[in-house]
């Protein structure tokens, strides 16, 4: 069984109701109810393109080619065992693209079928 803390997500949200956003990176989370996440807020009838990077205990999320958080962490998120998409409403992935920390790509879909 998995402890939370190794789960992570991110919350895009429509422009102007960044209280509902949040994030969860191993340990760390915050919410829009307790901080400002107003760099969650998007055009959520557009794409968006949507980054995490992982290294060395340390976390990148970049939001459309802008970093608009950086974490540091306490633990291992050992290895990746499953991906879930949630949407709260119509929602959809156009591509992604797992790497490993040599940057070789380890998986990839573009959900062309």
């Amino acid at each position: 069984m998995f402890d939370d803390a190794e789960i992570f997500w991110i919350s895009l949200i429509k422009n102007g109701c960044e209280y509902y956003a949040d994030y969860k990176i191993g340990e760390l989370s915050k919410t829009g109810k307790k901080s400002n996440l107003s760099s969650l807020g998007c055009d959520v009838y557009s794409w968006q393109e949507l980054q995490l990077f992982v290294r060395n205990k340390e976390a990148d999320i970049v939001l459309n080619g802008n970093t608009i958080f950086e974490l540091e962490f306490q633990q291992d998120f050992g290895r990746l065992v499953d991906i879930i998409y949630t949407f709260n409403t119509l929602g959809s992935v156009d591509y992604i693209n797992l790497s490993g920390p040599d940057g070789k790509t380890v998986f990839q879909d573009d959900f062309s079928y």
